[in-house]
């Protein structure tokens, strides 16, 4: 698998440019690169994408797809519109409705979506770390401010961000507030 990393307004994304998704092994290798370059964004052209990825009765698509978001990775596929399976259509419709995983026809729409929701989120990050050290807020309460503000897959980016946030020894962190 070859990849690239691309640098975007301080947010960095890596696309397939080299080989195709045929095996779960393949989808593992892609999130050995996101992590290898600090991301957990990955766009998918479709000349990645093999025959057996596109078949749904390989199972490799809902593989890949599975250890994507066990890993927290945030994954977009570039395809033509000309699709004729049936089966992998409605597989489209449903990705569509998820935060994960989302599928368009044209580079701009893929890249617009796979880093419109990830600004958000840093920017929600830097106020609240902003805050813990301003406010001495604990590791603790920060946690407890997160899961009130933020959902399930803004906490998934904080966990695969923790160990750079919180490596500073002016953040306590234990619980000095009693709650």
């Amino acid at each position: 698998m070859e990849y690239t990393p691309i640098n975007k307004n301080g947010q960095i994304y890596i696309v397939v440019t080299g080989g195709q998704i045929k095996t779960e092994e393949d989808g593992l290798a892609l999130i050995s690169a996101c992590v290898e370059h600090g991301t957990n964004l990955l766009m998918l052209p479709a000349a990645c994408l093999s025959e057996d990825f596109l078949l749904l009765s390989t199972r490799v698509a809902g593989l890949v797809l599975q250890k994507l978001r066990n890993y927290n990775i945030k994954a977009v596929a570039i395809l033509d519109a000309k699709i004729t399976s049936q089966r992998f259509k409605e597989f489209l419709s449903e990705s569509n409705k998820g935060q994960e995983f989302r599928i368009y026809n044209n580079f701009e729409d893929a890249e617009a979506w796979l880093l419109g929701e990830t600004q958000l989120i840093r920017t929600m990050h830097n106020l609240y770390l902003v805050n813990i050290i301003n406010r001495k807020y604990t590791f603790i309460n920060y946690l407890k401010l997160c899961r009130l503000v933020v959902s399930t897959k803004i906490r998934g980016w904080f966990k695969l961000h923790l160990g750079y946030c919180f490596s500073s020894s002016s953040i306590s962190f234990a619980n000095t507030n009693g709650g």
